[in-house]
């Protein structure tokens, strides 16, 4: 194979392989504002309930920051949708501008070829350039060498041609990547409208919460206490359990396995709940409607219609189910050296000791409330893990 053939296979298997990159690209930001439109979604639904619930003020501001910060994914991801584009067109460009020089460098060649077949083309003058040399050795040589001139000067042709068929490709490729770019900034339009609409609202709900500042942060204290009682109940539990483990070489080897298993599927694992929305994340950072107050949450609270099914996100035993007054039941199944833990749970369909698998359905949450709440904790020993980290993207 000579050089020209293995440069057009290599140009054809990076645009083969650039074609495939882009369509994992586009299908990863098209997921990522699907999952965001469906939050939405299911967002207006739970908020179309609340609005019927007027004790459920509190909640519904949650809800609609929650969406504010769906549809503020939604602009990020097409920003950066379009920021890769642009990228993408331009590494298009020149790329065909390079295919374009090397087109004109092998047409240049080419043609000096075809005048130089053109100076010899008669037999005559074939037999007068070989029989001209000097000894018998330089004869066959010359032979040859006409030989390997007219495999050249096809081969050169075919790489002209060749050439051609990628310059057509990229410039397909081009315009189908310019036509994505203008299509993403002409949604983004109606998008960042939606978003100012989104902040509008949260506002307009803020300035009715002025006289309940007060019963707000009475709230929060409530929920950071109950947090605490969880957060006590659980390290106790888990340093009494590991305790136990380790008395037993069996239960510790089984342990060690379950723990790699589930530690492989960082990322991948299911949520508690099939639908949900995101009104509480991991760790402390400024509550979402008070600025000046600081959420503590070794968890992430997921709320969701009354009465939906609770989930066991993965393979595991129940080594505890424990009553919290005033935030209904608490799940602890053990992973291996992990644990997860679902708290505000009610109607619980699991015993003490008992194996769950994947997706096995172990509680429900309250029917008395129109917005019902999970809080969902992940922990390795007594190291309190982020969940949106495990939990499938």
């Amino acid at each position: 194979m000579n050089i020209y053939k293995l440069k057009f296979v290599f140009l054809l298997i990076l645009l083969l392989f650039s074609f495939k990159i882009i369509s994992q690209n586009r299908n990863y930001y098209k997921n990522l504002k699907e999952k965001d439109k469906k939050a939405i979604e299911y967002s207006n639904k739970l908020i179309k309930e609340l609005e019927i619930d007027k004790s459920g003020l509190f909640d519904k501001l949650l809800v609609i920051k929650s969406k504010l910060e769906n549809q503020e994914n939604i602009v990020s991801t097409s920003k950066r949708e379009i920021r890769l584009l642009s990228e993408e067109i331009n590494n298009e460009e020149l790329r065909i501008a390079q295919l374009n020089f090397d087109l004109k460098r092998l047409k240049d060649e080419y043609q000096k070829l075809i005048y130089f077949a053109y100076l010899n083309n008669s037999m005559q003058d074939r037999m007068i350039y070989i029989l001209s040399a000097d000894n018998f050795n330089s004869a066959f040589k010359r032979i040859t060498y006409l030989k390997q001139l007219t495999v050249y000067r096809k081969e050169a042709y075919q790489s002209i041609e060749s050439r051609k068929i990628l310059i057509d490709s990229s410039l397909v490729v081009l315009k189908n990547k310019q036509d994505e770019k203008k299509e993403l900034i002409e949604n983004l339009l109606p998008e960042t409208t939606s978003l100012k609409v989104f902040k509008q609202n949260l506002q307009y709900e803020l300035d009715k919460l002025d006289y309940k500042i007060d019963e707000l942060k009475t709230e929060i204290i409530k929920e950071e206490n109950k947090n605490e009682q969880i957060k006590n109940k659980v390290t106790n539990e888990i340093s009494n359990t590991s305790k136990n483990v380790k008395s037993n070489n069996k239960a510790y080897n089984l342990n060690v396995k379950i723990g790699n298993n589930f530690a492989n599927f960082k990322s991948k694992h299911i949520w508690p709940l099939s639908n949900y929305v995101i009104i509480h994340k991991f760790g402390d950072y400024y509550h979402p409607i008070l600025k000046d107050i600081i959420v503590k949450n070794d968890g992430i609270v997921l709320a969701s219609k009354k009465g939906v099914n609770v989930y066991s996100i993965f393979d595991g035993q129940i080594i505890n189910i424990i009553e919290i007054p005033g935030n209904g039941t608490s799940i602890i199944i053990k992973h291996g050296d992990y644990y997860s833990v679902y708290s505000n749970v009610f109607n619980v369909e699991v015993t003490n000791g008992q194996i769950v698998k994947t997706g096995q359905q172990i509680a429900r949450l309250s029917k008395d409330n129109k917005l019902a709440k999970i809080n969902f904790q992940l922990w390795k020993g007594k190291e309190k893990l982020n969940p949106q980290l495990w939990l499938k993207k």
